[in-house]
């Protein structure tokens, strides 16, 4: 009697189900079994060396369904028997958690998981060669799998996710994540919560971010969009970097890429060792430097500092104070309101001088050591012009033209001509100072 009371008291946590029927489907037997257990919200559920597929999803229920799907390669049926007993996953339950162990890792034997579980529950799950998906659950989820995908839809509780060879994908998430893979991409899309994400050799796409970022890869691109935080980094060893609607303050960093941005409303620090730079609209203070390419910008609204070492610098429009630098290439500025500063080992520099009340300099101060410069200022510019050109071959016509009335000099310093133009216009005001060596030099109205 005693005997029979025990056994009622394990019916409510798992319900009892008949034994399994194996099918044969000539080459393998196959089947699956399902069993309840009585756990409510608030719940977990652990599963360990489990070696195949995962799907969980949550729903409103008040209890949790686990069906195990079972190939067993093997052309006696009762050899099967004997392997399904020696092999299937062990299950336990301990008041509100639910832990499946998987069996010895053979290789005869493979299994995966469908679960049911209520919506607000947490999960911690290892795989060891199998792809977890979960849907809908909204507890704390941690997640590793050593050789599949990970893809995550709908959870609000805090998110850990590892794989070892392949992509994650996290799809509508309301709390803090953490990413991480060796070998593959990661994707995640409508995001609100702090996020740090880092893959050793695949791509990061990160689309509607409410939060903190941080994103790292070695050897893929990186590519963001809709982020909205106090900041966001970005950072990858061999790939480029594209991003668009940004109010982050925003750090992007590849050391073999080109980095392309089209619209930021706060400030940005862009570097790259091999690339292009390419910036539409930066609602901020902009730093962008890059070893061996172009910068392009179109719109900055701060201050603005930029340099390259082998290319060429273009800005259509600087709101405020510009620095631009390159050791080799050219320097364009189709509208400057702010200060001026510009250098060029080997270029020419063109710049447009507009002006801007509410700003406290408009000095323009630029030299190139072996190209022309061109200057374009309002009539009404106050200012005190100084231009000199250093002539170095007797046979270069060198010389300096303005619009504005110039004191032009020329000396013969050795082998050197100096060739100096100095001017106060509309009373004297901000300082313009122009130097080249070996090039022309023009001053224009607009």
């Amino acid at each position: 009697m005693k005997i029979y009371r025990q056994i009622l008291l394990l019916i409510p946590l798992c319900s009892l189900l008949p034994a399994q029927k194996l099918e044969y489907d000539g080459m393998r037997y196959h089947g699956e079994s399902v069993k309840e257990y009585n756990i409510s919200e608030k719940g977990s559920l652990v599963m360990k060396k489990i070696r195949g597929d995962i799907k969980i999803v949550g729903a409103a229920r008040d209890n949790v369904t686990v069906t195990e799907h079972f190939r067993i390669n093997t052309y006696s049926e009762k050899e099967a028997e004997k392997i399904l007993r020696t092999h299937r996953a062990k299950y336990i339950q301990k008041g509100n958690v639910l832990t499946i162990e998987g069996g010895d890792n053979f290789r005869r034997y493979q299994n995966d998981f469908t679960i049911q579980v209520p919506t607000n529950f947490n999960l911690n799950i290892d795989v060891v060669g199998g792809d977890i998906v979960t849907e809908t659950v909204n507890g704390i989820v941690e997640v590793h799998t050593s050789g599949g995908d990970i893809d995550i839809l709908e959870t609000t509780g805090k998110l850990t996710v590892n794989t070892s060879g392949g992509d994650i994908s996290i799809r509508e998430s309301g709390a803090e994540i953490r990413a991480i893979t060796s070998g593959g991409d990661i994707v995640l899309n409508k995001i609100s919560g702090n996020l740090f994400a880092k893959t050793s050799g695949g791509d990061i796409t990160v689309k509607q971010l409410t939060g903190d970022g941080e994103i790292k890869t070695s050897g893929g691109d990186i590519y963001i969009t809709g982020i909205k935080g106090s900041f966001f980094r970005g950072s990858t060893s061999g790939g480029d970097i594209g991003g668009d609607d940004i109010d982050a303050e925003l750090t992007l960093n590849t050391s073999g890429g080109d980095i392309t941005l089209g619209k930021a409303n706060s400030r940005a620090r862009l570097e790259t060792s091999g690339g292009d730079i390419d910036v539409k609209e930066i609602n901020g203070n902009l730093a962008a430097t890059t070893s061996g390419g172009d910068i392009e910008i179109g719109r900055v609204s701060g201050e603005c500092i930029l340099k390259t070492s082998g290319g060429n610098i273009e800005v259509r429009l600087a709101e405020d104070k510009i620095h631009a630098t390159t050791s080799g290439g050219d320097i364009y500025m189709s509208e400057v309101y702010g200060a001026v500063y510009g250098r060029t080992s080997g270029g020419d520099i063109e710049v447009n001088k507009l002006l801007k009340k509410s700003l406290p300099s408009h000095n323009v101060d630029l030299a190139s050591s072996g190209g022309d410069i061109a200057l374009k200022i309002p009539d009404y510019m106050k200012a005190d012009i100084f231009a000199q050109i250093t002539v170095y071959d007797k046979w270069d016509r060198c010389e300096i033209r303005s619009d504005f009335p110039l004191d032009i000099q020329k000396e013969s310093r050795g082998s050197k001509l100096i060739i100096t133009g100095k001017g106060r216009i509309n009373g004297g005001g901000d300082d313009i100072t122009l130097k080249t060596s070996g090039g022309n030099i023009g001053i224009r109205h607009q």
